[in-house]
């Protein structure tokens, strides 16, 4: 079965309910050391390999059907899906009163890397602000735990400020043949 999407604009897209248990994700990050934090953003860091085969397959889910989507051929045949036993994944922690402003996950150019794809998973909605934008669209996107954003890595974009409790999410990175 295809999962459903929405486009927030262009080739950025939304896959609601993508991952079914993000707080088994943040409880693995917990386990592992945490970078120190980021000047005054405050933001930590943990990266780790997963070896967990259902968040496994749902990324590799979410990594299939965005290509589908946005008309590229998939990042890995399905016979390399399939055996994919480990995944590197990045967990940031967004304690209260952080934000990063205006971004890029690629410090380069739609020409210089057009395939490469930032897939972002929310952790955790149990906390108020740090709500995830895109400049080139006004406002905020509306997400819930478990939902999955893909969109190239050279698009900006930001997080406002986290107002309670602490944000958490994950990213991983991978690269289309378009």
């Amino acid at each position: 079965m295809a999962l459903s999407y929405n486009t927030i604009f262009g080739k950025a897209l939304h896959f609601p309910g993508a991952i079914s248990a993000p707080e088994d994700l943040i409880a693995a990050a917990e386990t592992y050391e945490w970078s120190a934090a980021e000047g005054e953003l405050k933001i930590q860091r943990s990266a780790f390999y997963t070896e967990d085969a259902t968040l496994i397959g749902e990324i590799a889910a979410v990594m299939k059907a965005y290509a589908e989507a946005v008309g590229a051929p998939a990042p890995m045949s399905d016979e390399d899906l399939a055996n994919l036993s480990s995944m590197d994944i990045e967990v940031s922690k967004f304690p209260v009163n952080s934000e990063f402003g205006n971004h890029k996950d690629s410090d380069t150019s739609e020409e210089e890397t057009p395939g490469v794809v930032s897939l972002v998973l929310i952790l955790n909605d149990n906390h108020g602000g740090g709500e995830f934008g895109f400049v080139d669209v006004d406002g905020e996107v509306s997400v819930s735990a478990g939902d999955a954003l893909a969109f190239p890595s050279y698009l900006e974009r930001y997080t406002t400020a986290v107002e309670d409790s602490v944000k958490y999410y994950a990213t991983i990175n991978f690269t289309l043949d378009v």
